[in-house]
């Protein structure tokens, strides 16, 4: 089956079905505002067998979301516009998207914004920079 994204993690490109029978790949959405760090875990991801896609921002996210329901959610905090604890908030109120895993992903350790996150809904906290093992 041909991913439904770009090579660098960016820009959809046509949704092509797996073939009958053949369950397709879980779907990682990796919505980080760093280009090299975005196609960085696409990439690694997809290494590991897993579709991903990548979203710069939460506008991208909910297209990307639209396109393809994600099967987890990498989330960065610090995006431009709204940022990932906005996000994870509007997403767990929406009731088709609401038990999406999430897992925020970000440089900002303090134990107050990993306390914010979970208690917003987030499954996991993993500061960066990270060990891609």
């Amino acid at each position: 089956m041909q991913d439904t994204h770009a090579e660098d993690g960016d820009g959809p490109l046509p949704t092509l079905r797996p073939p009958v029978g053949e369950a397709p790949e879980p779907h990682v959405l990796v919505v980080e505002d760093d280009g090299e760090t975005r196609r960085l875990l696409v990439r690694l991801l997809r290494e590991n067998g897993l579709r991903a896609t990548g979203a710069a921002d939460g506008r991208e996210m909910w297209q990307a979301l639209a396109a393809a329901p994600a099967d987890l959610l990498l989330l960065d905090l610090m995006l431009p516009g709204r940022s990932g604890l906005e996000l994870l908030r509007d997403l767990r109120a929406d009731p088709a998207r609401a038990a999406t895993p999430v897992v925020i992903v970000t440089a900002r350790g303090e134990v107050g914004d990993r306390t914010r996150g979970l208690e917003l809904g987030a499954d996991d906290y993993v500061a960066k920079p990270f060990d891609r093992r």
